[in-house]
């Protein structure tokens, strides 16, 4: 059993603690600077407090799980508490350094690399979780927590870390805004967005089958058809937003991936 302690409740906080709860080793306490706010994970974690002089103080593991602006002042809050001296203080950030817990003997990182939300629980079992660690009892413990929910546990620098958390951005937060901008063009002209959803579960499905994304692409513009980009363009002339997009992602694919062009 790891005693957990997770300060955040918000939409990585909340994975973790069904996700530990679900391994028979539930949080023992969630800490959020306002109350009602944690109130959805009562009866997943032992306690849940508001103020930072009741977080329990013999810990194995605290976990600072809230945005990457607040995970400084969080650090610097939780340094006010005596922990005992092994405990580990780690944040879950894809980007933010490890030196943002400064003051903290044995501090970490311990980085899901999925895309969450508190709506939809899921199962950590094959989501990468990246740790970054000092020292030879950190690694230990942090990977011994990070087995508890997954069997795809990485130790990874700070540095590849950071960078890999740009990937994780394009494919995921930019390739749901095109569904947002293709959702608001069906709207203005009157489609029916849910045709397209076998479409966008069919592009990732082919991720199982391609080791190498190129070879998934599809679409006028790998094909160098001049005659529908065209019709394309002129369509989107309504929608200058739209058709900025269009044509960069057009430029840079007959670019990249078009030998004929």
């Amino acid at each position: 059993m790891i005693r957990i302690v997770i300060l955040g409740s918000g939409n990585m906080a909340t994975q973790l603690c069904h996700n530990f709860y679900n391994s028979q080793n539930k949080v023992i306490q969630v800490y959020n600077r306002t109350y009602v706010n944690a109130k959805h994970l009562e009866s997943i974690c032992d306690t849940i407090t508001d103020n930072i002089d009741d977080v329990i103080d013999d810990a194995d593991l605290y976990i600072i799980s809230v945005n990457d602006s607040a995970i400084k002042e969080i650090s610097l809050e939780l340094r006010k508490i005596e922990l005992n001296p092994s405990a580990i203080v780690a944040h879950t950030s894809g980007s933010a350094s490890i030196s943002l817990l400064v003051g903290h003997h044995n501090p970490g990182v311990f980085y899901p690399l999925q895309s969450v939300n508190k709506e939809r629980i899921l199962d950590f079992k094959e989501i990468p979780i990246l740790l970054t660690v000092k020292g030879n009892i950190v690694t230990e413990k942090l990977q011994q927590a990070a087995n508890l929910i997954s069997n795809n546990v990485h130790l990874v620098k700070d540095d590849y870390r950071s960078r890999m958390h740009i990937p994780a951005v394009l494919v995921n937060n930019f390739t749901n805004y095109m569904y947002i901008l293709a959702d608001e063009y069906c709207k203005k002209e009157n489609l029916d967005f849910n045709l397209l959803r076998p479409l966008i579960l069919e592009t990732a499905e082919r991720m199982k089958i391609f080791k190498n994304p190129k070879d998934a692409q599809t679409g006028p513009a790998v094909r160098n058809d001049h005659t529908t980009l065209s019709k394309h363009r002129s369509q989107l002339n309504k929608y200058p937003e739209i058709k900025l997009v269009y044509n960069y992602l057009t430029k840079c694919i007959k670019r990249d991936l078009n030998e004929n062009s």
